[in-house]
């Protein structure tokens, strides 16, 4: 029988280890996402398949956990938390598995549809979960720790998954990914509580946050800011080639110092929006986006040896600006919708992996027609117009008071009972 719920006070101090089994499931999903860019010679090669159509495995996993984030969250209102998650984790898990097995292009394809879906079950109920189990001053951190995860998969688990690939084969990459989901899955069997979903809505009525123009405008800054990031990260091998002229070991040290960044700024993110409002956080970072991606344009226009400190500050700022934006917005969209958290997270996931999809092509439209060194500039502007999209929406919920009292810490509610497992 299942014991009554837990006292309130008890919602305000999630254990470290729930947590870390949350972050450990968005780690499986980053590595899993990036990790296959660097392992696409050696796919296309195996798999009798041009590069460009191997690359279509990146926009194929981006656009089904685009679409499917919402109407997953949606089917599963009815469901209890702990399930979702154990689910997206062995679906996540299974998917891997069958790729690191594919005979060919055709099953791989249908492989990272699958991972897609699985990843699309597992983050916005992570985030969700880490909100329910964390008090009001310690929400934009708990989301942060959730979201650590996927920044560490860029410090250990891209190089990792790589190195793998360049030793063994792009298979041994996959097989690690389900491995990781694996233990996530079981990690969260064992440690998290039973955390019960809220009120059933239809998909209409979840929908409906869309007819509400402050969420509308901040999902949009959210893709604009995301496709503006992945115009430039989806290159940033040429980027940071122009720049420096080092290519192989010495490019891979540059990008496990862009993760240690990343980590930092994720980390940071969450503490500034408890301590200085979301809205606040988010327009700093965007500026200092900006000029740190117009930084490493300059730093790849010149080239060496004057680009090369360049390109390096610009690089920490732009992984510490870019990755401290995610913990800030989620923090901010469920401070305006506070009674539809999991609903609006799930479609600013979408925002960001429509992103993706959009930042990794246009990237590739601007590094054919133009060159590296304007990949920079492209991604500076778009970034630019994020912040003014920010700029310009009003930070206070409707009917909320003025003062500090309206930041959106303040207006986040305590989230259902969180009750013990059976």
């Amino acid at each position: 029988m299942t014991r009554p719920p837990a006292p309130a006070a008890a919602l305000g101090q999630p254990s470290a280890p729930r947590l870390a089994v949350l972050a450990l499931g968005t780690f499986a999903i980053g590595t899993d996402g990036f990790v296959i860019a660097g392992v696409l010679p050696g796919i296309a090669r195996d798999t009798h398949a041009t590069l460009g159509a191997a690359g279509l495995l990146v926009n194929a996993f981006a656009l089904v956990y685009a679409i499917a984030a919402p109407l997953l969250t949606a089917a599963s209102a009815r469901v209890e938390r702990r399930t979702i998650l154990i689910a997206g984790m062995l679906v996540l898990a299974a998917s891997n598995a069958a790729a690191g097995l594919a005979p060919g292009y055709g099953w791989l394809m249908g492989a990272r549809v699958a991972a897609a879906i699985g990843a699309a079950m597992y983050s916005p109920i992570a985030l969700a979960t880490a909100v329910q189990l964390s008090p009001a001053s310690r929400r934009g951190r708990a989301v942060s720790l959730v979201l650590a995860g996927m920044t560490v998969s860029l410090v250990l688990g891209v190089p990792l998954g790589s190195l793998l690939g360049a030793l063994g084969s792009w298979r041994w990459t996959f097989g690690l990914v389900a491995g990781l989901a694996a233990a996530s899955g079981l990690g969260v069997a064992v440690l998290l509580p039973c955390v019960p979903a809220g009120p059933a809505s239809s998909l209409a009525s979840r929908l409906a946050l869309l007819r509400r123009p402050a969420v509308v405008a901040n999902l949009g800054a959210t893709f604009v800011w995301i496709t503006g990031a992945f115009t430039a990260y989806t290159y940033i091998a040429p980027i940071l080639a122009g720049a420096t002229s080092w290519r192989g070991p010495t490019t891979s040290a540059l990008l496990l110092l862009y993760g240690a960044a990343a980590f930092a700024g994720n980390a940071l993110g969450g503490r500034a929006a408890d301590r200085w409002g979301a809205r606040r956080s988010i327009v700093v970072a965007l500026t200092s986006l900006v000029a740190s991606l117009a930084a490493v344009g300059y730093a790849t226009h010149i080239g060496p040896p004057d680009g090369v400190p360049v390109v390096i500050v610009g690089l920490i700022a732009w992984a510490a600006a870019g990755w401290s934006l995610t913990p800030a917005q989620s923090h901010r969209l469920v401070a305006m919708t506070p009674a539809a958290g999991p609903e609006v997270l799930s479609l600013n996931t979408s925002a960001v992996y429509f992103g993706i999809a959009a930042g990794a092509a246009l990237g590739g439209q601007v590094l054919t027609r133009l060159g590296p060194a304007l990949l920079g500039p492209a991604a500076a502007g778009l970034e630019l117009l994020a912040l003014l999209v920010v700029v310009s929406v009003r930070s206070r919920t409707p009917g909320a008071p003025a003062g500090p009292a309206s930041r959106p810490r303040a207006q986040m509610p305590a989230g259902p009972p969180v009750l013990r497992r059976p």
